[in-house]
């Protein structure tokens, strides 16, 4: 289809007459004056009227409607409003050809344009290669020359000024988001489909309602089918019917799913041989593909910054140990605490990542040893697997993309169920990661278990990890012997401190890591309070009846008494705590601070 415009200047500028012909050059329904024909908006009422009249697709009238704008715009050397013959400078001309963009923004201020087609929207950062392409691709179809990069640059800057200042303000997403009590997938195909999950089901859609961004290390996802969830356990090494592991397992993927939830760390441990990191990249595969599934830890909190502004799902293989900040990094970044780097080429501006993001952390040795990490995490141990049952590496990846669109499929279903069964899930007792336990019991009848596995599994889990966060604490067996030889022990922090100098061997308390002053013992005896309550023995500081010295109270209530066996001070466990901690300084506390409370 061709357009056949003409200026009819008696009519005001930009009023053209519109003819309408196909491509032999016979005449079609649609014939129109129109005024200011220069404005993107009444563009685009020709192009809808072109598809009502002469039943073209929208692809087509936009096309035709684009090229006789251009060539408009060529006839008359681009002349303006005024009447002066006067060549517009490149950095207008792109800003003119942009004008089929939407511009908008984010709700940090973030420019963004989005270009729709008659099949789909597609949403670019406006500093971001893809807008980029697009736009210098629309120059040269129009002007068949490439503009220059100060031009380029200079219609950048009107470009982001305009969206910034003149468009709508949109939520953005990466990957995953909830609204309007749906949850929404984004399949990062070149189709730009997403999957829209709701309580009746699920189902692909070719634009979407809710914008995403995308990074370049994204990959697509597979369009789903329907298919079953726990086909996933085929694949991963959780032992002869290990209903527990598994259930943990499936409740972070759909927990993953969730937007900009809390999101339990998975941390998965394992000897060489037992599929650790299969686990851990087929965790991520499955929802969230990356070009490096799973990466080497960041060296600082602005790689780890990065790495959360362009995935979803954040993976790292093969550790033998966290440091400090890296632990509490990773717990605000699972469940909430804002994240900031300094803005590039400025002295004072500043960029925020104030989301969450699910994580997943595999290794041989444990490694999340600190209080807090544990506090939040999943902590699945797998076995190795014997000789005879190994796979090809090969065939093992072939196998899965075949199943993922039917797993992703049955991920789907879970979460849809998910999503009907919330509203009737009650907890008797509320754990830690509340919302996360509430939301895999409403999801648990698609994990293929028994009815309460789950929660089973999941108070297991949080046991186990109270206590390895009291024998990873470089105070914490000491204060289990204290309780045990006086269950209301009463006293200072300064009293504490001597002792559990005087229970501990001398060569822990000459590690650089045991507490020398008082308030160094008061922030690693705060840290590990919880961990201590959930095994029966309760902390209380406050002040004495008399004088203004501060008392601590460390006791266990009639039938409360902890189980839990005090461990050889020499253990494995202990003795690692112990070398890691040897470049601590004595005056760094060592309890996590986060912006986030639960």
């Amino acid at each position: 289809m061709k357009l056949k415009v003409e200026k009819q200047p008696e009519k005001g500028d930009w009023a053209v007459q519109i003819v309408s012909h196909d491509d032999r050059g016979d005449r079609l329904p649609y014939s129109d004056t129109v005024k200011n024909f220069d404005s993107r908006a009444v563009r685009k009422k020709v192009i809808s009227e072109l598809v009502a009249d002469n039943g073209c697709t929208y692809e087509d009238a936009d096309k035709a409607v684009s090229a006789a704008f251009n060539q408009l715009m060529e006839d008359g050397d681009a002349e303006d409003q005024g009447g002066d013959h006067q060549r517009r400078d490149q950095a207008s001309q792109l800003v003119d050809v942009a004008d089929v963009a939407e511009l908008w923004h984010g709700p940090d201020m973030t420019a963004y344009a989005s270009v729709t087609t008659d099949s789909r929207r597609e949403d670019w950062e406006l500093q971001s290669r893809g807008f980029n392409d697009w736009l210098i691709a629309k120059f040269y179809e129009r002007y068949n020359k490439p503009p220059t990069n100060s031009a380029r640059d200079t219609a950048m800057a009107l470009l982001s000024s305009k969206a910034r200042r003149d468009g709508d303000e949109y939520q953005v997403y990466m990957r995953v988001a909830e609204e309007g009590g749906k949850i929404y997938l984004d399949l990062a195909n070149a189709a730009r489909q997403v999957v829209e999950i709701d309580s009746f089901g699920w189902r692909v859609l070719d634009l979407s309602p809710v914008r995403f961004k995308r990074s370049e290390s994204m990959r697509p996802l597979p369009e789903p089918r329907k298919g079953n969830f726990d086909t996933l356990r085929d694949f991963l090494n959780f032992g002869p019917g290990d209903d527990a592991v598994w259930a943990l397992f499936a409740a972070c993927l759909v927990q993953a799913l969730r937007g900009d939830s809390h999101y339990p760390p998975l941390v998965i441990y394992g000897e060489h041989g037992s599929a650790k990191t299969t686990a851990a990249k087929m965790y991520r595969r499955l929802i969230d593909p990356n070009k490096s599934d799973l990466r080497s830890p960041p060296r600082n909190e602005t790689d780890l910054f990065i790495q959360a502004m362009n995935g979803q799902v954040l993976g790292y293989d093969n550790l033998s140990g966290l440091s400090p900040w890296l632990s509490d990094a990773l717990c605000r970044i699972s469940t909430g605490g804002g994240m900031s780097t300094r803005k590039l080429y400025t002295d004072n501006g500043e960029v925020i990542f104030d989301g969450t993001r699910p994580v997943v952390l595999n290794g041989i040795e444990e490694i999340a040893t600190r209080s807090d990490l544990m506090d939040r995490a999943v902590i699945l141990t797998l076995p190795a697997i014997p000789p005879e049952k190994r796979r090809l590496e090969s065939e093992l990846w072939r196998a899965f993309d075949t199943a993922h669109p039917y797993i992703l499929g049955g991920l789907l279903d879970a979460v849809s169920l998910g999503l009907r069964n919330l509203a009737q899930v009650r907890l008797d007792k509320s754990p830690r990661m509340a919302d996360f336990a509430r939301w895999a019991v409403a999801c648990e009848p698609a994990f293929g278990v028994p009815e309460g596995t789950f929660l089973a599994a999941y108070n297991d889990n949080r046991d186990n990890a109270n206590q390895s966060a009291i024998e990873a604490s470089v105070i914490g067996p000491y204060v289990l012997i204290l309780n045990q030889q006086d269950s209301n022990w009463r006293g200072t922090m300064t009293e504490l401190l001597v002792e559990l100098t005087r229970l501990a061997p001398e060569n822990v308390t000459k590690q650089g890591n045991w507490p020398k002053r008082a308030n160094i013992l008061s922030g690693k005896l705060r840290s590990i309070t919880p961990n201590l309550r959930a095994e029966g023995i309760h902390v209380e500081e406050g002040k004495k009846d008399r004088g203004t010295k501060r008392y601590v109270h460390i006791y266990s209530l009639n039938g409360e008494n902890s189980v839990f066996s005090v461990p050889d001070v020499f253990s494995p466990r202990l003795t690692r705590n112990l070398e890691d901690a040897e470049d601590e300084e004595d005056d760094v506390s060592t309890d996590f601070k986060s912006t986030s409370t639960m």
